[in-house]
């Protein structure tokens, strides 16, 4: 097990401006940073934990993620956590979904469990979050393919992330600790999604 402790920064330094063009119309280019400091007050966490529940010795990790949420803060319409990410090379190219109800891999669909693959599908990650935690939207698994015409290889990367959303939380009345429990199986695209449908069975019990 190994615990993890930071104090995050903010996306721009105080009094800094956005560089760039962003798909959100309160961070387009020009836009001025609207956090004093450059590291956020309030602590980011995470365990890591070798093993998973229910899958007796199927190679799989459990991620605990806690997010503080106080201070001055200005009105926002959800806070958004990812947790965890995970960053790999252009060769984990392949997005599939697990069905629970059957145990099929299926086209990816970010609402259900993630398996994401090399071309070859010799290497995966299986990623599952239990129902019943700190979010007021459906979960998502998103999956994000960078461009495949830039020209560093450093440059070619794709990404997968567990997507939490939590509605407004009133400054001055936290601080509020979201925490997040998400499992994470590895091995081959069929290994992964085996032991996700293990995850899933051995956890049903608990949210029925």
């Amino acid at each position: 097990m190994k615990n993890f402790q930071v104090l995050p920064a903010f996306w721009l330094r105080p009094g800094d401006a956005e560089g760039g063009d962003t798909h959100n119309a309160n961070c387009h280019k020009g836009s001025k940073a609207i956090n004093t400091v450059d590291t956020y007050n309030y602590l980011f966490a995470k365990t890591v934990i070798l093993g998973c529940p229910g899958v007796g010795e199927d190679p799989c990790f459990t991620f605990n993620s806690s997010v503080t949420v106080a201070g001055e803060l200005p009105e926002y319409d959800y806070a958004q956590v990812e947790g965890p990410t995970g960053y790999h090379t252009e060769d984990f190219n392949i997005s599939s979904s697990l069905d629970v109800t059957t145990g099929h891999l299926v086209d990816y669909n970010s609402s259900l469990p993630l398996v994401f693959s090399t071309w070859d599908l010799q290497h995966a990650f299986g990623i599952w979050a239990p129902p019943g935690q700190f979010t007021d939207y459906p979960l998502q698994y998103a999956v994000f393919h960078f461009p495949e015409n830039v020209r560093s290889f450093a440059d070619k990367t794709n990404k997968w992330s567990v997507v939490w959303k939590k509605n407004f939380l009133p400054p001055n009345t936290g601080p509020w600790e979201l925490n997040y429990t998400v499992f994470v199986c590895v091995g081959t695209q069929q290994d992964a999604a085996e032991c996700l449908m293990k995850l899933v069975t051995y956890h049903d019990h608990r949210y029925r």
